[in-house]
């Protein structure tokens, strides 16, 4: 299969335009019948957060653009699994938790060696988040350094405290949702945010110390 991030950034959709007004349940009945454009407009709707969240579970540049890629090809095969009674938010991000929990577990027993690109520096890592911001060399040095703190943080947290910290605290998803994403009851999302909040303002606020 062709690589879908790339192919819905370059797709040039002919005859009946796909707007963001469109639901997400229309577009996916669309691919159902046959429209492989919509399939696309679901790809780019979804593939900034869906990379994001990888990048922010796995903290791996490549990784998370592979994973996401993962996800959106389950996407591609298993469109028809999808219910119109949930939401295709979270249903979409319960195959990214899923995806992003195997790779976890893999991870452990099976050391990756990373090597680094000819085009970056030594120890170089991309990130995706907070570009339109940087006007200057000094700002943006500043919020590499914010940027680098908090991705130190949520990689010091627990499994299952990150996943739910991401959803809920960085991709804004209500704890029903993220129930739904994870498949735990909405207390545990509710008690494991709690945990996984404490954590982050007790780790962020002794590196901000440091810094000062």
């Amino acid at each position: 299969m062709e690589n879908v991030l790339t192919a819905a950034s370059e797709l040039r959709v002919p005859g009946e335009a796909i707007g963001p007004e469109i639901p997400d349940k229309l577009l996916v009945d669309r691919f159902r019948n046959g429209e492989k454009a919509a399939f696309h407009a679901l790809v780019n709707r979804y593939k900034d957060s869906m990379v994001g969240y990888m990048f922010r579970i796995v903290n791996d540049a490549a990784w998370a653009e592979d994973l996401a890629q993962d996800v959106f090809l389950k996407l591609f095969l298993n469109a028809g699994k999808f219910r119109a009674e949930s939401r295709f938010s979270t249903w979409i991000f319960r195959i990214a938790h899923n995806r992003a929990m195997d790779y976890l577990k893999r991870r452990k027993n099976e050391p990756r060696l990373v090597l680094d690109s000819a085009d970056d520096a030594p120890g170089e890592e991309k990130s995706y988040e907070m570009r339109d911001f940087r006007e200057t060399p000094a700002m943006e040095s500043q919020m590499k350094e914010v940027e680098d703190g908090v991705m130190r943080v949520i990689q010091e947290m627990d499994e299952k405290y990150r996943s739910v910290f991401v959803l809920c605290a960085m991709q804004r998803m209500s704890y029903e949702d993220a129930s739904e994403a994870t498949g735990l009851p909405v207390k545990t999302v509710s008690s494991r945010l709690c945990r996984a909040r404490r954590f982050f303002r007790a780790k962020a606020g002794r590196w901000i110390d440091a810094q000062a």
